[in-house]
C-alpha cells in the first residue's frame, strides 16, 4: 500500500486527475473509491478541486485570473474577451490582458520589442535563473486547451496538462495526431524556421533557445 500511496499522492501533487494503473502497459483508470481511500483528507479535497477544474476546462470554461477569486468563468458571447463576476477582464485567447482589437500574436510582438529595449542594457542570461514575470511570458508555452503556462525542461516531445489534455511541446497540436513521434514533431517544423521566431511567444521554441536568441538579438542592438 506504501507504493500505491506515493504513486498516488505524486501524480496528485502535480495535479493529474486521470490517473493510470502504475503496473507496466497496463491502460487501466484509478478507481475514485481507492484514490480516496489511500490519500490523507487534504489530497483527496485536491483530487475533486482538480477533477471539477479539468471538467469545466473541457467543457469550454475558463478560470479568473485574478488571485482572489479564481471563479469559473462560462465562455463570453465575445469570442475575444472573459469576464468573471468579479470584474476581472481578460483575452479569453490567450489569457493575458485584454488587448482587442490587436491580435495575440501582434500583442506578444509588441511586448516583446518592449520587453528587449528595457533590458537592452542590463539583461545577461544569468537572469534566466531568477525568472522575472516579463520573462516567464517569454519562457513558456501554454496548454492549448485550458491556457495553463508550462516550462519544459528536458524530455520529449510528448507533454501532459494537468487539465489532462496530451499535446506536443513543438507545434502544440493534439497528442494523437503523432502517433509514437516522440522525438520528431510530425508537422515538420524545422528548427531553422523556428529559430527565427525565437523572440516571439509562439509557443514553439525551446525555452532556452528562445532566451539565447534574445541575448544575440539585445548583443547586436
Amino acid at each position: 500500500m506504501d507504493c500505491w500511496e506515493g504513486y498516488l499522492s505524486s501524480k496528485l501533487g502535480d495535479g493529474k486527475t486521470e490517473l493510470r494503473c502504475p503496473g507496466h502497459g497496463c491502460p487501466l483508470p484509478v478507481p475514485e473509491a481507492l484514490i480516496l481511500a489511500l490519500v490523507g483528507p487534504r489530497k483527496a479535497n485536491q483530487y475533486r478541486r482538480w477533477q471539477s477544474k479539468a471538467f469545466l476546462s473541457s467543457a469550454g470554461f475558463s478560470f479568473c485570473p485574478n488571485p482572489k477569486c479564481g471563479k469559473p468563468v462560462k465562455p463570453s458571447s465575445l469570442p475575444e474577451v472573459s469576464v468573471c463576476v468579479c470584474g476581472t477582464r481578460w483575452c479569453a485567447k490567450c489569457g493575458d490582458d485584454v488587448h482587442y482589437p490587436s491580435a495575440c500574436v501582434a500583442k506578444d510582438i509588441y511586448r516583446n520589442s518592449r520587453l528587449i529595449k528595457t533590458k537592452r542594457k542590463t539583461f545577461k542570461l544569468s537572469d534566466l535563473t531568477h525568472k522575472p514575470a516579463a520573462l516567464i511570458k517569454i519562457l513558456t508555452k501554454k496548454c492549448p486547451r485550458c491556457r495553463i503556462p508550462w516550462e519544459k525542461n528536458g524530455g520529449c516531445n510528448h507533454f501532459t496538462c494537468t487539465c489532462g489534455h496530451e499535446f506536443c511541446w513543438v507545434c502544440l497540436k493534439a497528442w494523437d495526431t503523432h502517433g509514437s513521434s516522440y522525438y520528431s514533431c510530425v508537422s515538420g517544423k524545422s528548427a531553422e524556421v523556428s529559430a527565427r521566431q525565437v523572440i516571439f511567444d509562439d509557443g514553439r521554441v525551446d525555452p532556452v533557445a528562445r532566451a539565447k536568441r534574445i541575448m544575440g538579438y539585445v548583443n547586436r542592438e
